[in-house]
């Protein structure tokens, strides 16, 4: 195998949450909403699981529009 000084791994990888409140999502029309839902949550539990560290972003953040909760507490 060749070594790739560019490969992502744990340690220098972030994931990003942008603009994932259920009222944007509503224009996603490529995947059915609960799954979309699922995906997201999933993500969150698996970056909490392996120390990835996690960035949520959304335009309500200064009106205290929600994200979804569900992922707030998969990352808990």
């Amino acid at each position: 195998m060749i070594d790739n000084p560019n490969e992502v791994t744990v340690d220098n990888s972030v994931l990003i949450f942008i603009d994932h409140q259920p009222w944007v999502a509503f224009a996603v029309n490529s995947i059915d909403p609960s799954l979309l839902s699922s995906n997201l949550e999933g993500l969150a539990s698996s970056a909490k699981a392996l120390d990835v560290p996690v960035i949520l972003t959304t335009v309500g953040a200064e009106g205290g529009d929600p994200d979804r909760p569900n992922v707030h507490e998969r990352l808990g």
